[in-house]
């Protein structure tokens, strides 16, 4: 087992690689690829995030704990599109846009890594 701190990171890299295709791969078929990996790892992060805060602070605070999380991931969901437009509004391009949302990608799966957690989830 990899563990869960590791498996959401490697989550999230497969989400930021998507994105990269995406944002840096001019083919024709980079815009299926990216749908396929985003796809696949699209629930990942919030299921792997459950167990992870499981593992961590137990059964008991699990879902509290879980209800924070869910508050501050569906805010950025409510303020991305409007930080998105704000950005291709500076600069007059999506694709700065696609590059700043690449760059949040890899720095959440990065951050990933460096979570402290006891018990079951460290991961190695």
């Amino acid at each position: 087992m990899i563990g869960r701190k590791i498996g959401l990171a490697t989550g999230y890299y497969i989400f930021f690689l998507a994105l990269a295709i995406l944002t840096f791969v001019p083919l024709p078929v980079a815009p299926y690829l990216a749908a396929v990996l985003g796809g696949l790892t699209l629930t990942a992060g919030m299921a792997v995030t459950v167990a992870l805060l499981g593992d961590a602070l137990g059964a008991r605070l699990a879902a509290p704990a879980f209800g924070f999380v869910s508050l501050f991931y569906n805010l950025g969901q409510v303020l991305s599109p409007s930080i998105s437009g704000a950005i291709i509004d500076a600069t007059g391009s999506f694709s700065s846009s696609l590059i700043a949302a690449t760059a949040s990608g890899f720095m959440a799966a990065t951050l990933c890594l460096f979570l402290r957690v006891k018990g079951p989830a460290r991961g190695y």
